[in-house]
């Protein structure tokens, strides 16, 4: 079985199209390894795959995955004859029923066959052989999909949708910070779907609570990787900072402050990996430090950009993405969230960033920071779960 693989805005790239395509191509040798998966190749406007040895289900769940990947057609690979395409089109659709239509796309010119004559040749064949079908060229129940390249004819009745967007490593490195909740994995898998290449951060409060939270977001990382491919982690202790903010700051501004610190470590790790930008979970006005005043007053610390790209989805509208990509049912395990330790019973909802700023020179900040830098733990999540 061969699978033709098309994406969408690679298409308009122009000269950097190459660059685009190369990396698709890459991306998905790196997923397929281990499956014994055969020979991918670049053709005009997509890219084919074939199964070679490999399980055909494994293959296709793993290009679902990859990023720039828009659509996937499991497809029957022929030669440039008329009769074996029209041949393959009627065994696929002899026992359908309902309306269907044939779309034929012709890039190898040399095939003389028009594509509009193509589909109508073949359309008749598969009335003549079953009646059960009817044409319907807008909202057919079937669709014969037709692809006539330089390396063969390629026949399809399916095309399954794939995670779109752009090859991952085409877009500048980011950090995000990942907890183990339902948001951040969602954040980050939509950044790894722009292309961007990732780097990890997680903050937690061993030992006032348990590694549950550590583990989950192996575990977050490794589905993720499904799409954002070897990407690497860091686990802060954030307890010594959350410590000294509870007992000498003001406790309203205590998720605030803690933020402050979170975002300040993770820049200082962005400019060590060479990232550009921060990217949260953040969803506005979902919690307390969620607000347009609490995000202005957290992100007045850092230089870099921070990308939020959840900001105007609802939870319900995150929770399924969070299903489709894979990381829902371990996001729901129990954990504890890194700012609910010593949570305040009021927390500031509205804060003005010159207040927060000047309760915050209490803190010895550059200490606080170095200090749990040095206790960083850097990972290479290089295995994927699938």
């Amino acid at each position: 079985m061969t699978f033709v693989v098309h994406y969408a805005e690679l298409g308009i790239k122009g000269n950097n199209r190459d660059f685009f395509e190369e990396k698709l191509v890459s991306n998905i040798k790196t997923q397929l390894k281990g499956l014994k998966a055969g020979a991918v190749m670049r053709s005009t406007g997509m890219v084919r795959v074939e199964a070679g040895e490999a399980d055909p289900i494994e293959v296709l769940k793993r290009l679902k995955m990859v990023a720039g990947a828009a659509t996937i057609s499991p497809a029957t690979r022929l030669e440039l004859d008329a009769d074996l395409i029209t041949k393959e089109a009627v065994r696929l659709f002899v026992s359908k029923k309902g309306s269907f239509r044939v779309t034929v796309r012709r890039p190898n010119k040399r095939f003389l066959t028009t594509s509009q004559d193509l589909a109508a040749a073949v359309g008749a064949a598969i009335l003549d052989a079953n009646p059960d079908l009817h044409v319907d060229l807008n909202t057919p129940n079937h669709v014969c999909w037709i692809e006539i390249t330089d390396h063969g004819a390629y026949v399809s009745d399916e095309k399954v949708k794939a995670a779109g967007g752009l090859p991952l490593g085409t877009g500048g490195k980011l950090v995000s910070l990942l907890s183990g909740g339902i948001d951040s994995p969602v954040a980050s898998w939509m950044m790894a779907r722009r292309g961007a290449p990732l780097h990890y951060v997680h903050f937690h409060n061993f030992p006032y609570t348990d590694r549950a939270s550590i583990d989950i977001v192996k575990d977050l990382a490794r589905v993720l990787n499904r799409t954002a491919i070897r990407a690497t982690l860091s686990l802060i202790n954030l307890t010594p900072i959350q410590e000294e903010i509870a007992a000498v700051c003001n406790p309203q501004y205590r998720v605030i402050l803690y933020r402050r610190m979170m975002f300040r470590i993770a820049e200082r790790i962005a400019l060590r990996e060479d990232a550009g930008g921060l990217v949260t979970g953040e969803s506005l006005g979902q919690v307390a430090s969620q607000t347009v005043e609490n995000m202005r007053t957290i992100e007045a610390v850092t230089v870099i950009p921070v990308l939020r790209p959840l900001i105007g989805m609802d939870k319900e509208e995150i929770m399924a993405r969070a299903r489709q990509i894979g990381t829902y049912e371990l996001s729901i395990l129990p954990h504890s969230d890194c700012c609910s330790l010593f949570m305040p019973p009021n927390p500031a909802t509205k804060s003005l960033e010159t207040l927060v700023a000047e309760d915050e020179k209490k803190l010895d900040v550059e200490k606080l920071i170095e200090a749990v830098l040095k206790e960083e733990e850097r990972l290479d999540m290089k295995d994927v779960s699938w």
